[in-house]
């Protein structure tokens, strides 16, 4: 009895041992086998673009294609194609749906239309009411203008007199220099706490920067940008651009600027320029590769350093600052 549950638990821990040594060898697939992709663009009589992305010796492969009017995307695993991006639903049900929506909307058409009808009743019925009560209404109204047109002329004659008797009064004296000085200085006050503030933040930021863990740890953080980013970058790159314009001082410029460079770019870069015709043509092809472990390097070593963690907190500590 004793042997069979020890060669039940043997057998059980080489199945989890399996188990995490696949997932292992996974994770280490995921992080050192790089992402290799290449990119073609063509334009001559029509456009065409192409992008594939393969990954583990093309046993998943990735492809975008665009022919100037729509964009076809596919994958493959292991050699199996996989479509992306279509609809399995048929048109088999669209016609018996749109029969039933459009009995639908008959049925509240109709509907519509008996609900206007009985509202345009009532409405006619209210209306004769109101008229019947609004001439009454503008009687009774008259009437009472008309009393107190009479009570509002009596009263007017007293009020003209008092009101030329407050004119008459003599102005009050102008105000002083000292009342102006009072009522500019809140002004003034206010400016100068505004300059004030910003100085005081201006201040703030600079004593921040100038700090030198935050000068490092920006630097170094950007020194890791640039790595990644030259680590992503294509490292095979082919151009070919056959171009002209109406007018040919623009295609002059143009070769000019690309001249300017041609000296590190000439196994990269083809230029055929054209004074005559206007035209504009030409290929581009760049490959490169992504490796998900390099750029994971680079991120834990950003997070890793003291002087990034600082540059992260003060920047939080302003962040929440401002919101408080």
């Amino acid at each position: 009895m004793l042997a069979v549950l020890l060669t039940i638990l043997k057998v059980i821990g080489i199945i989890l041992l399996s188990i995490l040594g696949l997932i292992l060898l996974i994770l280490l697939l995921l992080l050192f086998v790089p992402l290799r992709y290449k990119a073609e663009a063509y334009k001559y009589e029509a456009v065409d673009v192409r992008v594939h992305v393969t990954w583990l010796l093309h046993l998943v492969h990735v492809m975008l294609s665009y022919d100037g009017t729509e964009v076809v995307k596919k994958l493959k695993i292991l050699g199996i194609p996989f479509k992306i991006g279509e609809d399995d639903q048929g048109d088999g049900d669209s016609g018996e749906e749109s029969e039933d929506v459009t009995e639908a909307d008959a049925g509240t058409e109709a509907d519509a239309e008996e609900q206007t009808e009985d509202r345009s009743e009532v409405k006619a019925e209210g209306i004769t009411e109101t008229e019947t009560k609004s001439e009454a209404e503008a009687d009774e109204e008259a009437e009472a203008d008309s009393e107190t047109e009479s009570e509002a002329e009596t009263e007017t004659e007293p009020a003209k007199d008092s009101g030329q008797e407050h004119k008459e009064e003599p102005a009050a004296e102008g105000t002083s220099e000292a009342e102006t000085e009072a009522k500019d200085s809140p002004k003034k006050s206010r400016v100068e706490e505004k300059l004030s503030g910003i100085y005081n933040k201006y201040k703030h930021y600079r004593d921040t920067i100038s700090d030198p863990h935050f000068k490092n740890g920006l630097k170094y953080a950007w020194s890791k940008l640039v790595a990644m980013l030259r680590h992503i970058l294509p490292k095979k790159l082919k151009l070919k651009a056959h171009y002209g314009f109406e007018d040919p001082s623009t295609t002059g410029l143009i070769t000019a600027g690309i001249g300017m460079f041609y000296g590190g770019l000439k196994d990269s870069v083809t230029a055929i320029p054209d004074f005559e015709n206007e035209v504009l043509e030409g290929s581009a092809v760049m490959a490169g590769r992504v490796r998900l472990g390099t750029l994971l390097f680079y991120a834990l070593q950003v997070l890793l350093k003291k002087d990034c963690r600082f540059v992260y907190k003060t920047i939080k500590a302003e962040g929440e600052n401002k919101n408080g």
